[in-house]
């Protein structure tokens, strides 16, 4: 947790969801969104860019970021086992999409 009491957060996948919970991260006080992170390269740049967030194009560089607190993982279902695994490994709070 940050200084101001904030929880920093990854955002991992920028689909229609991903850009949801970003939206919804954004807008909450106490969340602040540490980075994004997408296999798509070009969306992540506009992304960072037009948000000022930084983008990592790799997920196990992004849950290694020195204090990321949690991750939203909205990316494909196939991939959500192992990137829930992983962040959980790393002691991370995670929000993940259906189905698990």
């Amino acid at each position: 947790m940050s200084a101001k009491g904030q929880v920093n957060v990854a955002v991992v996948g920028l689909g229609k969801m991903g850009v949801s919970h970003l939206a919804i991260a954004n807008a909450s006080r106490r969340l602040k969104v540490a980075a994004v992170c997408d296999s798509f390269t070009l969306l992540g740049q506009m992304v960072e860019k037009q948000c000022k967030i930084p983008y990592v194009p790799n997920y196990a560089d992004v849950i290694a970021q020195p204090g990321l607190d949690a991750v939203s993982i909205a990316t494909p279902t196939r991939f959500h086992d192992d990137m829930v695994r992983a962040a959980l490994a790393r002691g991370l709070h995670v929000f993940c999409e259906k189905p698990m």
